[in-house]
């Protein structure tokens, strides 16, 4: 939904991690033989996605921030190419308004190859170049996103699960002669582009979450319940030296009961807790063990247990760790690394107390 002050006349929009714009119909593509994207951005967090555009199948463009970088990943046919942005000393989420500049031109060499070159500037003054051959001859969008999604196993490629945080202002699509003024476009009555969440017309001060430090075993933090029944995603960053701890975990009810908060975040709790009987028949957990991070899940029909990460992680280092799940199946990603899951036995819903 649109905030009533997402005015006509209006540059600026502010995403707080919940909002996105996007544009999803494979009836409707833009086809071209070169395209170009243009936005400016500013924002305080390290990691978010900014633009991303995709035929529906397999090819699709990526534009993120990465590691206070700017990352462009661009597959066409079986070849991906992917270039990064970011100088030495010099990191582009430092709350300032940058400029990302991507063209895209497609040259067809004979029937069956076709050579894409590309190119990402930001502020006018920091390129990189790439190119990729391959089995076609168009530049085919029929799916959109700008500032995130609720569902980046939809997206293929995407190498951040974070979604945008802070201002966008002036986001263009070009496909060769054709012009979309995407904030514009949101907020008009052609109902080319649809909004998710409430975006404000300005760029408000988006305030970086403060750390919060555990310096004992029996620290803990209670939150509201998560609502994901169906479905839903969570995103964290943690750092540590520490080679074991409950992260996060939250439970249904036992024999009618739910765990109290601080059983849910006892140092006692292991994986062994989690499978014992009688214990709760839906639960979700994040767990560090010998330095790696685990996901726990049991949606009432069976639990599993899936390693998330693929290097040790208690070196005192930030890492995000994300989680994305529709009924059975989901993606858990810790840095640049991501795992599928899916959940045994018939129940598709997660039903919680709070963490």
């Amino acid at each position: 939904m649109l905030n009533s002050v997402f005015a006509k006349h209006s540059p600026e929009a502010t995403f707080r991690g919940q909002e996105f714009i996007y544009f999803n119909n494979i009836t409707k593509s833009v086809i071209s033989s070169s395209d170009e994207i243009s936005l400016y951005f500013k924002s305080r967090q390290s990691n978010g996605l900014l633009f991303y555009s995709g035929d529906g199948y397999s090819d699709y463009l990526n534009l993120a921030i990465r590691d206070g970088g700017v990352t462009l990943s661009v597959k066409l046919g079986n070849n991906l190419s992917e270039r990064t942005v970011k100088p030495a000393r010099i990191r582009f989420d430092d709350n300032q308004w940058h400029k990302v500049l991507v063209h895209r031109k497609v040259r067809e060499m004979n029937r069956a190859t076709s050579f894409c070159h590309f190119s990402i500037t930001i502020d006018g003054v920091y390129t990189e170049r790439g190119s990729t051959t391959g089995s076609f001859s168009l530049l085919s969008s029929s799916i959109l996103f700008i500032g995130g999604s609720d569902h980046f196993e939809q997206l293929p490629g995407s190498r951040v699960q974070s979604n945008f945080i802070g201002c966008l202002r002036k986001v263009e699509f070009i496909g060769d002669s054709m012009v979309l003024d995407i904030l514009d476009l949101a907020k008009s009555d052609l109902n080319l582009f649809q909004v998710k969440g409430n975006i404000v017309d300005s760029c408000q001060e988006v305030e970086a979450a403060d750390p919060v430090t555990f310096t004992t075993k029996d620290s803990f933090l209670a939150l509201p319940r998560w609502e994901a029944v169906k479905g839903g995603s969570l995103s964290l960053k943690m750092r540590t030296n520490e080679p074991n701890g409950v992260l996060m975990y939250s439970s249904g009810g036992v024999n009618g009961n739910s765990f109290s908060s601080t059983s849910s975040v006892s140092s006692s709790l292991t994986s062994s807790t989690f499978y014992s009987s009688p214990g709760p028949s839906d639960f979700f957990a994040l767990e560090l063990l010998d330095g790696q991070i685990y996901l726990l899940l049991n949606l009432g029909s069976g639990a599993i247990k899936v390693k998330a990460s693929t290097r040790r992680v208690d070196d005192s280092h930030w890492h995000v760790i994300t989680l994305l799940r529709t009924a059975k199946s989901g993606r858990v990603t810790v840095d640049d690394s991501a795992v599928d899951f899916v959940t045994p036995g018939t129940s598709n819903q997660l039903d919680l107390e709070g963490f």
